[in-house]
């Protein structure tokens, strides 16, 4: 192969023959940074002959070709032209990997059976794969160790790569690191949810964005775009499919729909119509399904809320059909019947609004990818992902058995010298086989940074940039962490600046602006790869996506929880009483042990809400602008929950896995920790005296 000498060739020259391919034949218009960005490569590319090679022309109307089959509008500007030159390379490399793998099967039809054996085995292994990714069973065989059932059958990319030697040469062709990505709450893209349209619409971040402030001209607008969401979630179920949208049939109720889905019955009662609450009016003594927002009116009293209107509720006879917490800013079905007299819906039952899967939802909207993981989408240009990559990026991702995250519990003090002599024990287990990823969780200080005239203020500032700096002697006897592990560090709610306004309290503002730099420079220089990251974040890694949150949310569902009079009248009643006695006393297979039980209300709770924070602002403060990165639609792949108020758990539900770390130091002088397997998604809980 002859060696290609680049040359600068200038735009002027190019632009004639560029003007003849692209404009006139087939009338995109290419502005002067793109083209100078595609004169950059054909010099690189073709070199100092480029004007009488033959593949040129070729490759003008393959560039044309895929810039209409990508959809990215009339204008070719720089930017377009980079990440077009980029998913070209990425064809070209599949085309070539398809290749090689042709040939070297020809080539194996002609070899001993012993060698056709080996094919056999390792398509015996992707079966078995996919076997284990489709298992949909109930596994509860430790308290950490929980499994939710699921109610769908999701999409299984391995039916792509099944029986695909190709993919196995893909492997060796890219990097992982090429899709490994930290997205924090401020450059996460900024997709609006458009109702009419069913999709998303992409909006230029706003100075909002810089800072923390909320800014006072944005309307507040997420609470209408999270219940669109969830309801437009709901309508994609055959059950609220109705063709007929003056139908309904109130024998299909929530408990009836309850009991067919905890059946498995292959056909529902009946469709189900979700009815507005201004429909309500002049309609006395109906059944009726609403979805709404639950919070307490301006008179103190609970009410219903949609965008067409509210009304006031009555619980007392209200029986909760799902187990999940109740809350001001919580969106629930509520069934029940409306008397025009006092205005006012009597609920009979109410249940949260099940989760989707992950795959069904990026169907839903086209599979938009929203991290910008294959490229970052621009006004003319929305990046999606392509199936067949994500099949084989799944391929990857299995055979990458080494790759690991630790992360550690949270509030890791590092004023308290416990916490070093706890730090010391676990990097010295984990220096010997180093994980991919380690990460470490706030609050790194026991009393909130605030702001004072007094010098102890200035003196906790210092206190806390020296805890960080101790961190990193501690680091420095360990080698193979600094140099081989990536550290992200997440903030807690002493952690500046946000203590600087809640005070260390739980009330402080999300999404938690990253620890400044001011505090980390030592840290920084220690570590090879490091990250301080906001609260929440997430990790894009392959066909995955893990989202970081360090909150103690347990606590506040139960201060918030709603009370159901009906509920707490069935559990006094006496019949009721002998039968847990009686359980209490003979346990039996279906009984689940409490700590279970809580584990899957809260996981329950959150990845219904589709949402990370899904209470009323005035519970827990929200930057209006960046609710978009609290949103969990479509489900993560996985959910590192950090709460300190609720025991360790790992829960999967709708095959979204909830991993909770608890605290780092437990009352029994003990370091608590995780082991994460990126490829086959176990968890081994770990524990160390020290």
């Amino acid at each position: 192969m002859s060696t290609v000498l680049p040359v600068d060739i200038p735009p002027s020259i190019l632009r004639p023959i560029a003007y003849r391919i692209l404009s006139k034949k087939y009338g995109l218009n290419i502005k002067s940074d793109g083209l100078k960005e595609l004169t950059k490569y054909i010099g690189k590319c073709f070199g100092i002959g480029w004007k009488k090679d033959p593949k040129l022309m070729a490759f003008l109307e393959s560039f044309a070709l895929f810039w209409k089959e990508q959809d990215r509008g009339l204008f070719i500007t720089s930017e377009g032209v980079i990440q077009t030159l980029k998913e070209l390379k990425e064809r070209e490399q599949l085309r070539n990997a398809n290749t090689t793998a042709s040939a070297t099967t020809n080539r194996e039809k002609d070899t001993l059976s012993g060698k056709k054996n080996s094919i056999v085995k390792l398509d015996s292994f992707l079966t078995k794969k996919k076997a284990a990714i489709m298992n949909n069973t109930y596994s509860d065989t430790t308290d950490s160790d929980i499994e939710l059932e699921e109610t769908d059958n999701e999409p299984n990319l391995t039916n792509h790569i099944n029986n695909n030697p190709e993919n196995i040469n893909f492997v060796d062709s890219i990097q992982w690191e090429d899709y490994f990505k930290i997205v924090t709450c401020f450059n996460q893209q900024n997709f609006q949810y458009n109702s009419i349209k069913k999709n998303y619409v992409l909006k230029i971040n706003g100075s909002g964005l810089n800072n923390n402030r909320i800014p006072s001209k944005i309307i507040p607008t997420f609470q209408n775009t999270r219940y669109l969401l969830i309801k437009d979630r709901l309508l994609r179920r055959e059950e609220f499919n109705n063709e007929d949208q003056e139908f309904f049939n109130p024998l299909s109720s929530l408990r009836h729909l309850q009991n067919d889905l905890e059946n498995n019955a292959l056909m529902s009662t009946g469709n189900i119509q979700i009815t507005q609450i201004k429909n309500l009016l002049g309609r006395n003594g109906e059944n009726f399904l609403l979805l709404g927002l639950l919070r307490i009116s301006e008179r103190g009293s609970w009410c219903l809320e949609d965008p067409s209107g509210s009304v006031c509720i009555d619980l007392s006879q209200t029986i909760p059909l799902s187990d999940t917490y109740f809350f001001q800013g919580c969106i629930v079905l509520a069934e029940g019947i409306y008397y025009s007299v006092g205005d006012k819906f009597y609920l009979t039952s109410i249940c949260s609004p099940e989760a989707e899967l992950r795959e069904k939802t990026l169907d839903s909207i086209g599979q938009l990818d929203l991290l910008g993981v294959h490229s970052m989408s621009t006004e003319t240009y929305y990046s999606r992902f392509d199936n067949e990559l994500r099949a084989k990026l799944l391929t990857l991702e299995s055979s990458l058995v080494n790759n690991r995250i630790f992360v550690l519990g949270g509030n890791l003090y590092l004023d308290d010298l416990l916490t070093f002599e706890a730090l010391k024990k676990v990097f010295k287990k984990i220096d010997m086989d180093p994980p991919t990823l380690l990460i470490l969780q706030g609050s790194f200080t026991s009393v909130p940074i605030h702001p004072s005239l007094t010098s102890s203020s200035s003196s906790l500032s210092k206190e806390y940039q020296n805890g960080f700096e101790y961190l990193a002697i501690l680091l420095s006897e360990f080698e193979n962490l600094i140099n081989y592990t990536h550290f992200i560090f997440v903030p807690g709610c002493n952690d500046p600046w946000s203590s600087m306004s809640s005070l260390g309290t739980t009330s402080n503002s999300l999404p938690q602006a990253n620890i400044p730099k001011f505090f980390t420079t030592h840290i920084q220089r220690m570590v090879k790869h490091c990250d301080f990251v906001t609260n929440p974040a997430r990790i894009a890694y392959l066909s995955s996506e893990i989202v970081i949150f360090r909150d103690d949310i347990n606590s506040r569902m139960k201060r918030y929880n709603i009370t159901f009079q009906n509920r707490k009248s069935i559990t006094n009643n006496e019949d009721n009483d002998l039968e847990l006695e009686i359980n209490r006393l003979v346990p039996n297979d279906n009984q689940v042990p409490i700590k279970i039980r809580e584990a899957r209300k809260i996981v329950k709770t959150v990845l219904d809400q589709s949402h990370l924070s899904p209470f009323m602002t005035s519970l827990r403060p929200i930057n209006w602008e960046l609710d978009h990165t609290l949103q969990l639609n479509p489900l993560p792949t996985i959910l590192l929950l950090t709460d300190t108020t609720a025991p360790t758990f790992e829960v999967t539900y709708n095959k979204c896995k909830t991993i909770n770390t608890g605290t780092f130091i437990t009352q029994r002088r003990k370091a608590n920790y995780i082991d994460l397997n990126l490829s086959s998604k176990n968890c081994t809980f770990e524990e160390i005296n020290f």
